[in-house]
């Protein structure tokens, strides 16, 4: 396993979880009626079940590739906007943030299993674990620090920009070195 899938894995995880914490102070920010949050969860996360039952359905369209392509593009596009706009219509980007976090699972799992023997995989997925957790030790207090200095919506933005930016790096070096074309770890 390479590191560039680690911590492509880990940004990932990170990126799509920080929006647990942050949407409630969206919700706030744009008046959502507090019986209407209730409603809101529940639907994020009917959302992202169905993008996980069907992330196969993304690879099998577009290819390991061009799926994670496509997702870390959405992810920090969607950061950047929901940043951007200070409106219920903001809640469709952090629907798109649920859904990205539904299939991101499935696929990146799926890579990194194809990558390693199973005699080590329960290692390296707890290690896996372990990153997100610490990606996201260190990168939600930065992102809360920026939220109580400036602004919510600054915070939103440097996270996409942040996650723009790591994401794609990490998946230029998983297409660089080809990681993307091998085939399954030997048991």
């Amino acid at each position: 396993m390479k590191l560039s899938e680690q911590i492509l894995s880990s940004a990932f995880s990170a990126a799509s979880f920080l929006i647990v914490w942050l949407s409630q102070g969206y919700f706030k920010q744009i008046n959502l009626p507090i019986t209407a949050m209730g409603w809101t969860w529940a639907l994020f996360h009917l959302l992202m079940s169905l993008a996980s039952v069907n992330a196969s359905r993304l690879k099998a369209s577009l290819g390991i590739k061009k799926a994670l392509l496509v997702l870390v593009l959405l992810l920090g596009t969607s950061y950047i906007l929901l940043g951007s706009i200070n409106s219920i219509w903001g809640i469709a980007f952090i629907a798109v943030i649920y859904a990205v976090r539904g299939m991101k699972s499935p696929l990146i799992l799926n890579l990194i299993n194809r990558q390693i023997p199973s005699s080590i995989r329960a290692t390296v997925l707890s290690l896996n674990s372990f990153a997100f957790h610490l990606g996201f030790a260190l990168i939600a207090p930065v992102i809360g620090a920026i939220a109580s200095a400036r602004s919510l919506s600054s915070a939103l933005i440097v996270g996409g920009g942040f996650f723009l930016f790591t994401g794609s790096f990490c998946w230029w070096q998983l297409f660089k070195f080809k990681a993307f074309d091998s085939g399954a770890a030997k048991p």
